[in-house]
């Protein structure tokens, strides 16, 4: 009997807890369509033109000549944002040096590194979770006069790479040592991390970037060999920026006078950078003087792709950019809006540096430009967007307020670069939560009333009604849909008190009488003739 009543306990939890998550959902794709639907009145934001010689200086891109002159440059023609825009190029003293397009630049200024947009760790954990044992996900075939010869399929489990012949024969093995006949001669590569890959000037050569957590390697599969390029023994790869690192063609050579070395910057956890470089091949290790470091590493979340620093190499000499912008950001995201708020209400100074490495990694200044970022005095048109989202937040569960109260900073990263559906998990919760709006509260207090209302008269027990109230407070509108859903049973008067009681206990609610029982009619006798 005990274990019966168990049973139908787990069962009714269970019950409550499927129906309140598929309420919730549903809840959810009724305010995402909400705020998908203002798309169809969205206006574009319409800032204030800025005015003035330090707005002017504040707006312009600050670029630096390969003998480290600067020139602003402002755009007049702010609708374009293409080769045709045209523009105005300054020196720092606010004289005109040229107006045109920008394609008609008559100087070539420094270009800078850009991170890689590569198939990524997360991409890959996809795959390798849907079947890891079940090859075929991730292969590279390889050509030979036109016709597949190779196709070279990774082994999530071995880290490696295995070759076959285009009907299905097995050639050999591709790890961090190189082409090996067999799997026992064959090193791992390594945890993954990412890959780029292009192809050589044969489109049938493919080439890849390959990063692992301590690595960078570069294969060539035609070839059958691997380069190690770098290995980080101490410190975790953070991220990897690379310039001119592809080769270029006939078709697409850069029409720049300026001749630039290929260039990977890797930077690691121990906050240093790792320029490698061909023509000629060479690595420097730069530990950056601690006013060049990127401050608040925690909350790099928001800006994974934006940083101060930029590096570039040329055949005269290794570059490194940094704008100061005296931007200290929380290491809390939780702070983050309010810090911001600060920031912009008040004149801030900036400043952009150009350094020049030496071989041994130390920095020596070239040129810096100092000016005062004014106030932003910018007035946005309504966004209907951001109003439908806030006031449909209105009946999004308090419960999510509590969750980032406990763990915002958390819930921040998996909403950036969290695993599966936890970043999508991650991703509602901070977006839709009622941002401890009072009418959120004043709602919910609502419902619960509702919900004592309703439950007063059903009551079987003070316990499950009070757990009620606490799951309506918590979930609101998804909350009292699960509480309605579980609960509307039929009530009838009470024949003693008067008072409405419900009919899934024997005794009233209200003044404890049994429940009346049926008169019995009397027996009608069918007698046969």
């Amino acid at each position: 009997m005990a274990k019966k009543k168990g049973l139908e306990c787990i069962a009714r939890l269970s019950r409550a807890v499927i129906t309140l998550v598929l309420l919730m959902f549903v809840v959810l794709i009724v305010q995402i369509i909400v705020v998908q639907l203002s798309w169809i009145y969205k206006k574009p934001s319409l800032p204030v033109p800025p005015a003035g010689p330090e707005w002017r200086i504040s707006k312009a891109s600050k670029l630096f000549l390969p003998d480290g002159t600067i020139h602003l440059v402002n755009k007049v023609d702010t609708q374009r944002n293409d080769d045709y825009a045209k523009e105005e190029i300054t020196d720092v003293n606010g004289l005109v040096l040229w107006q045109g397009i920008q394609k008609d630049r008559p100087s070539k200024y420094l270009d800078w590194a850009s991170f890689m947009q590569n198939f990524s760790e997360r991409e890959m954990r996809y795959i390798s979770q849907s079947n890891p044992k079940l090859p075929g996900f991730l292969e590279v075939p390889v050509k030979v006069s036109g016709e597949f010869k190779e196709v070279w399929r990774y082994d999530f489990e071995a880290q490696e790479f295995a070759c076959y012949e285009a009907g299905g024969g097995l050639i050999g093995y591709l790890g961090a040592n190189g082409f090996a006949d067999s799997k026992a001669q064959t090193k791992p590569f390594g945890e993954f991390k990412g890959f780029k890959s292009w192809t050589d000037e044969d489109p049938s050569s493919i080439v890849m970037l390959w990063q692992t957590r301590h690595q960078i390697y570069q294969i060539d599969f035609r070839a059958r060999s691997v380069e190690t390029l770098f290995d980080s023994v101490k410190s975790d790869i953070k991220s990897l920026r690379w310039h001119h690192w592809r080769p270029t063609y006939p078709g697409d050579k850069d029409s720049s006078d300026i001749r630039y070395r290929p260039l990977i910057d890797c930077q690691t956890t121990d906050q240093k950078h790792h320029l490698i470089m061909r023509e000629p091949n060479q690595v420097i290790t730069m530990e950056l003087p601690k006013q060049l470091q990127e401050p608040n590493q925690i909350f790099r979340w928001q800006w994974q792709y934006n940083t101060n620093l930029d590096f570039t190499a040329t055949d005269k000499a290794i570059f490194v950019q940094y704008r100061e912008k005296k931007f200290n950001p929380p290491a809390s995201p939780k702070l983050m809006k309010q810090y911001q708020q600060g920031y912009d209400s008040k004149p801030q100074p900036q400043s952009i540096q150009l350094y020049k490495v030496i071989d041994d990694g130390k920095l020596e200044l070239v040129n810096r430009f100092d000016w005062t970022r004014p106030v932003a005095q910018t007035s946005r048109a309504l966004n209907p967007e951001y109003i439908f989202q806030k006031w449909i937040g209105k009946v999004s569960p308090p419960a999510f307020d509590l969750l980032w109260a406990l763990g915002g900073d958390m819930l921040y990263k998996f909403g950036i670069e969290g695993p599966g559906m936890m970043q999508n998990y991650a991703t509602i919760i901070t977006g839709f939560r009622p941002f401890h709006s009072s009418i959120n509260y004043v709602l919910s207090v609502m419902m619960m009333a509702f919900a004592l209302w309703h439950g007063w008269a059903r009551r079987t027990s003070w316990v499950k009604l009070i757990l009620w109230l606490i799951i309506v407070g918590a979930f609101n509108l998804a909350g009292l849909l699960t509480y309605l859903a579980l609960n509307h049973t039929p009530v009838i008067k009470c024949p003693a008190c008067g008072k409405k009681r419900g009919l899934e206990m024997d005794n009233c609610s209200q003044c404890g009488s049994p429940l009346p029982i049926p008169q019995r009619k009397p027996t009608d006798l069918v007698m046969a003739n």
